[in-house]
This record gives C-alpha cells, sequence and structure tokens, in this order.
C-alpha cells in the first residue's frame, strides 16, 4: 500500500484528508461555501485565473443557469483574506438547482489549475542566430548596429553606442 492510499484510509477516519488533497492536485475545486443574504458564494482554491479560463467558467456555467431558469449571473471575487477565488451567484437557488449548479461548477472547476503555468518569455534576437554578424552578435534590422551579450549596442565600427548622455553633460 501505498504511503498516498493509507494516508488517505486514516485521513477519512480523522477529517484531514482535504488538506493533503490540496498538495497532492493541481487541480481548483470548491472549498466551501455559503449563502449570504441574497447570494451564494463558493470558495475555491485556485489563486489566479487568466481571462481565458474565467471564459471557460462563464461558457459552462450560464447555459447551466439559464437551463434551470436563473436569470441572475455570477462574478468573480478575491479579497485579502480570502485562501482563494470566489466564485458569487448572485442569487439564493433551491437545493436541487444548487446541487446541478454545484456539479457543474466542481467539473469546469476540475479542468482549471489553480495556479497558471509561468510564461516564458523568449526574446526575437535568441532566436534569430542566422543574422549574427561575424562577430557573433545579431544585427539590430533598423540600425544596422550589432547587440553585445551585456545588451549594449555597438556600431558597425566596432564604436558602442551610448544610449545615456555622458556624465557631466547636457541634452540640448
Amino acid at each position: 500500500m501505498s504511503f498516498l492510499a493509507l494516508w488517505r484510509s486514516v485521513s477519512r477516519v480523522i477529517g484531514t484528508w482535504p488538506i493533503i488533497r490540496e498538495s497532492a492536485t493541481y487541480a481548483m475545486r470548491i472549498i466551501d461555501e455559503w449563502q449570504s443574504f441574497i447570494h451564494t458564494h463558493f470558495q475555491t482554491d485556485g489563486q489566479q485565473l487568466p481571462s481565458e479560463r474565467v471564459r471557460e467558467i462563464e461558457h459552462a456555467l450560464v447555459p447551466t443557469l439559464r437551463k434551470l431558469g436563473i436569470v441572475f449571473g455570477f462574478h468573480l471575487e478575491r479579497e485579502a483574506h480570502d485562501p482563494g477565488i470566489r466564485v458569487v451567484l448572485e442569487c439564493r437557488p433551491a437545493e436541487r438547482e444548487l446541487a446541478v449548479i454545484r456539479r457543474t461548477l466542481g467539473d469546469t472547476l476540475k479542468k482549471i489549475p489553480r495556479r497558471p503555468r509561468p510564461t516564458l518569455i523568449r526574446f526575437a534576437k535568441d532566436a534569430q542566430q542566422p543574422h549574427a554578424s561575424a562577430g557573433g552578435t545579431p544585427r539590430d534590422p533598423n540600425t544596422g548596429s550589432t547587440q553585445s551579450r551585456a545588451g549594449e549596442f555597438v556600431l558597425p565600427g566596432g564604436r558602442p553606442l551610448r544610449n545615456k548622455p555622458p556624465k557631466g553633460g547636457t541634452s540640448g
């Protein structure tokens, strides 16, 4: 029996399974739910939502709400004391409708990671090595100058191009 399987069986008895499950999975999930005066709150463990993920939630939840006869929408909230993003339904549906909404939202959140993957930025100068000059530094297509590894531009004659005026000089 693996450690995780053993932990699951023990934690079901003592009630700490959601804590270990949170670190074992990367998918968003609903961790709490409550109703206020006119809203229903679904607390998730998601840290950030890119706009395409927000649209995924909208495309899943809005048709479900309309199918259930609910004309109210929802919005997302995040406050400093929240452990994650809240999906706030702008009504208090009956228990049967709430179960359908909970299931739809849970199924949608399973496909969304708690944190988006980091974005890797690659500079065009690193990707375009065939345009390098004889010295091995890429050429700037606008000026014809080359750029050294330290980030300073070097003119075709070998002189460095200054980006700042010399000390003590005034730009005029």
